[in-house]
This record gives C-alpha cells, sequence and structure tokens, in this order.
C-alpha cells in the first residue's frame, strides 16, 4: 500500500530527469522511507531539499566529453538573445503604442514654432510597440534655430539636452522628441547649405515613447530563461542520443542542429549587438532606441529564424525517438546515500 509520504516523496522524485527516476527511482523511495522511519507523515526540510538539489544537479548534467559542453554553452548562448527578444517584447508591451493625435501634432508645433498641419510617417512595420512618428513635410520657418526650439520646449515642461549645433532631444513623462534642424550658415564648408533630412524638410521632428522600465527586466529574465532552457535541452538530447546505435538518426540530428545555427547565427548576433548598444548608449539621446527583439524580425527574411527554430524542433522529435542503452545502475555518491541522516 502507497503511503502519503511515498506520495509526497515520488512528487519530489520528478526534479530528476525520467531517465534517472526510472534507474534509481525504486531505490530512492526505499532508502528515504527506511531512514524517515514509521511516524512521519511528510519529508522533512533536509530531505526536501537534498532531493531538489540533486534534481537539479542531474538536469544541467551533461555526458562526458568537451563535444557536450560546448554545444551546451552554444544552445545557451542562442536560445538566451531568444529569450531576450522575448522579454524585450513583453516589456514594451507595458506601454501603450504611440498614436497619431492632436498631442503629436502640437510637439511638432514646438519644433518649428507654428501649428503643425502636416503628416506623419510611423515606423511601425516590424517595431509594433516600440513606434515612433516623424513629420513628414515641416516647412521651413525662416530665423529658425535651435536655441529658440529649445526654449519653447522648455517653457511648455520639456527637459532638453542638446545633441549637437543644430539639435536637441527633449523628455517629458513618457514621451520623448529628437528635433534637427539646419546648420547656421557659418557652420556650413564653403557657404553650402545642407539639410539633415532632405526628404524630411528642413527641420526633422522624430517623437517616441519612452523604453519602459520593465524591458531590462524583461530581457534579463527572459535571457535567463532562454539560457538555461537551452543548456537543458542540449542535456536532454546527448542523453537521449549516448548509446544510440542509429547513426542515421544521430547524423539526422546533426544536419538539422548545423542548419539551425547557420539559420539563427544573424539574428542572434544582431540582438546581442542591440542588447550592448542599448546598455553602453545614453537612454533616448540619439534617438529612438532599437528593442532588442526586432533582431529576429526586422528582416528581409523573417521567415529565416523561424525556419531555424523549425529545424531545433525537428531534431528534438528525432532525439526524441531514439533508444539509448541503459547505464549500470550505480548511484551517485550524493544519492540516495547523502538522504540518509543520523
Amino acid at each position: 500500500m502507497v503511503t502519503a509520504l511515498e506520495r509526497r516523496y515520488r512528487r519530489l522524485l520528478l526534479a530528476y530527469p525520467a531517465a534517472y527516476r526510472r534507474r534509481h527511482g525504486d531505490e530512492l523511495i526505499t532508502t528515504l522511507l527506511d531512514a524517515a522511519g514509521t511516524d512521519r507523515v511528510r519529508p522533512g526540510r533536509r530531505d526536501t531539499v537534498d532531493l531538489l538539489r540533486g534534481g537539479l544537479r542531474q538536469r544541467f548534467r551533461l555526458p562526458v566529453g568537451k563535444a557536450p559542453v560546448a554545444a551546451a554553452v552554444f544552445a545557451a548562448f542562442v536560445s538566451g538573445a531568444l529569450g531576450a527578444g522575448i522579454g524585450s517584447f513583453l516589456g514594451w508591451c507595458t506601454t501603450p503604442p504611440l498614436r497619431v493625435d492632436a498631442g503629436v501634432a502640437q510637439i511638432a508645433g514646438l519644433a518649428i514654432g507654428e501649428p503643425y498641419v502636416g503628416g506623419f510617417s510611423r515606423d511601425d512595420r516590424w517595431q509594433f510597440r516600440a513606434v515612433k512618428v516623424e513629420a513628414v513635410d515641416p516647412r521651413y520657418i525662416p530665423g529658425w534655430t535651435s536655441a529658440s526650439a529649445a526654449d519653447r520646449f522648455t517653457t511648455a515642461g520639456w527637459t532638453v539636452e542638446p545633441t549637437g549645433t543644430s539639435a536637441f532631444t527633449a523628455r517629458r513623462g513618457t514621451l520623448r522628441a529628437w528635433v534637427t534642424g539646419p546648420l547656421p550658415a557659418a557652420d556650413h564648408p564653403a557657404g553650402v547649405v545642407i539639410w539633415p533630412d532632405p526628404s524630411a524638410g528642413p527641420v526633422s521632428v522624430v517623437i517616441w515613447p519612452a523604453e519602459p522600465a520593465a524591458v531590462t527586466a524583461g530581457v534579463v529574465t527572459g535571457w535567463l530563461t532562454g539560457a538555461v532552457a537551452g543548456w537543458l535541452l542540449v542535456a536532454w538530447v546527448a542523453y537521449q542520443l549516448r548509446g544510440d546505435r542509429s547513426w542515421a538518426r544521430r547524423g539526422t540530428v546533426a544536419v538539422l542542429t548545423a542548419v539551425a545555427v547557420l539559420l539563427l547565427l544573424r539574428p542572434v548576433l544582431w540582438t546581442y549587438l542591440l542588447i550592448v548598444t542599448g546598455a553602453v548608449s545614453s537612454p533616448d539621446r540619439w534617438g529612438p532606441p532599437s528593442p532588442a527583439y526586432i533582431g529576429f524580425i526586422d528582416s528581409d527574411a523573417v521567415a529565416v529564424p523561424l525556419f531555424g527554430l523549425a529545424a531545433i524542433a525537428a531534431a528534438c522529435l528525432v532525439a526524441a525517438r531514439a533508444h539509448p542503452h541503459p547505464t549500470p545502475a550505480t548511484v551517485p555518491s550524493h544519492d540516495p546515500e547523502d538522504l540518509v541522516h543520523p
């Protein structure tokens, strides 16, 4: 008859991989019950901690050799980037998307010095929540200077930071604005007038939402979660294939993994570049931020990362059909003997 204590111990053994439970589960349960005595109805704190710690140790353990370790580190690197991208997107979802309305037109009016009646372009093809709005046709205002525009923003309650001779960024609440205009004639070489953005006119106004505080937490949490998942996935695949006699199966997993690496390498490196750039650069100083998640989706071949993830899924399905030969039923020194306490 299965007692309540045994059921609780078996639930704790779920911390171990299934293959380990099949080899050592009964022996662990027998040792734990013998050590517990007849009057205990639930596992002790020390037993619980030891079981959970031992289970995590087994799940993170890799087969002996340099190749599994290298594969696990690389998988953590790749899946960490994917997790960071997902965390970045979820962080940006905590702020409402920027809308083209009277408030945005008022900000453009502050920049040019008169009511703005022109149109706006939205750069949200792939950035979704991290959208920016740009005034597309502000007309030339005689005597316009960045100093006078900055004064108007300051009077309206914005915090202004110059970023150049004729440019500045402005912050207020959850909004950011970047204003650039024509350089003074004395600053042009040989008196040649060069607009900062010829397609937008003499004054360029870009407006975007401030990066939410949740983005940083999302990137860090997402990276850690992704890295751990990548390591555990490699550990599982490695043990599935260890001792498997089907070289065709092992070769298929290797080929699918190589295809996934080739397809995911570019978006992964791009994602890390965006993360590092965002961490070392001054927030909002040089225009709208580039969210980490666009590393996987802002591409002419946006389906490429999806094919890479599909290759990983296919490799896991092939590995799941492997039939590894059982290893001798040896019990590590920390399991279960360490669970027997005086």
